[in-house]
Order: C-alpha cells, then structure tokens, then sequence
C-alpha cells in the first residue's frame, strides 16, 4: 500500500513551504522506509446495536458504547463493524532506535507511518462499504476511542471482541494505548440512508479548532 505524501506532510505540519531536494530526497527516503518495516494488517467484524439509554449496546456482547457522540453518529444505524489495524512491531522497533540516533529522520518516519495507517484503515472501510452495499445500507466514517467523549477505555473491549492479539498482534496497554503504537480502532456504522454531507473528517471531532494537523 501506497503511502500519500501530501498526508505525511500535513502530519510535519506543512503548510505549502517549498520544499529543497535534500528534505525531498528524505522525505521519499522515509516513506520507501515505512512501506519496507510495516506489515500492514486489519480485521473488522459488523454486529447488530441497538440505543439504550445508557449507550449503544452490542446485543451479541457485552460491549455499551458511551458518550453523546457515538450516539450522533450511530444514529440511524442498526449495525455497525467493528475494526482493528496496525502496521506491525517492526516499523514501531525502527522509529524507536532512530529516536536515539537520528531525530529528524525519526520524526518523519513517524509522520509516515501516522500517513500509512491512515490508507490502511481506509482499504479496511472499502471492504466493510462492499458488504453494506449487498444489504442496500451505507456507511458512516469511522469513530474512534478518543474521539470527542467516547473513552479511550473502549481499546480493550474492542481488541478482545476482534481477537487482535491472535488475529494481528494488537494488543492494548494498562493506559488503554494500542500496541504497536501504530495501530487504530474504529467503528463504522451501517445506514439505511447515507449521512449528511460533511466537508472531511475533522467535522465529526471536538478539537477540530485547535488541532495542529488539520487541513
């Protein structure tokens, strides 16, 4: 999978600088370097949800989604899947020892890899809009933990409910972080009638104001 430059640039906070060939030069360095240490892996599984007044449950767990955000986005929705993706241990292993060597280089290899599982995620999503288009539904974005006021706590829920640690090696830290660190989970949710129209995915976050990567 393709790593988009102009994602990897907007995660160094680049705002149209002309770039010299040097920077260019490793910049592409870089992304060649992600795509070579990733293992780029997903899975994803949908359920039946349903509203509750304390949340939206997932009647074939024990899973509640909390918080008035998840609920706004999964409104409307009957199910909803479930996803998981990350870029492997190898890539997080080469990040950490350029940290002690090499900063700049580590700094956008970061940015690369935060540009890759972004792609990664978004194949995950073509494959779970295929099964909706079967039932005639749609799909929501993706909404993750940490997302407005849906918690962080959600990871491990979530990882357990996909299998991760023996399905992708993802498994989630006592602070609710993934690991590999560069890892998502998400939900998607499954419509009768698309949703309205955003202009892009900064819409449905609550730090969209202040956030330093926005486009």
């Amino acid at each position: 999978m393709r790593t988009d430059k102009a994602e990897v640039l907007r995660y160094l906070g680049y705002k149209g600088q002309r770039l010299d060939r040097e920077l260019d030069s490793l910049l592409e360095d870089c992304i060649a370097e992600c795509e070579s240490f990733s293992k780029e892996l997903f899975v994803y599984k949908a359920f039946d949800i349903t509203q509750r007044p304390d949340g939206i449950f997932v009647p074939a767990t024990e899973l509640i989604l909390t918080g008035s955000d998840i609920r706004r986005h999964l409104n409307g929705c009957r199910k909803a899947a479930f996803l998981a993706a990350t870029l492997g241990v190898a890539l997080d292993n080469r990040i950490r020892a350029l940290e002690k060597s090499e900063m700049t280089r580590a700094v956008i290899l970061d940015a690369c890899a935060a540009a890759l599982i972004e792609s990664v995620c978004d194949e995950a999503c073509l494959e779970i809009k295929a099964l909706t288009t079967k039932e005639s539904l749609f799909t929501t974005g993706r909404f993750s933990p940490g997302y407005g006021d849906l918690p962080l706590s959600l990871q491990k829920p979530i990882t357990d409910l996909l299998q991760t640690s023996k399905r992708i090696g993802l498994t989630v830290s006592g602070n609710d972080i993934l690991l590999p660190r560069k890892s998502v989970t998400a939900i998607v949710g499954f419509r009768e009638k698309p949703e309205a129209a955003i202009s892009g995915k900064c819409d449905i976050c609550d730090k969209k104001e202040t956030c330093l990567y926005r486009k």
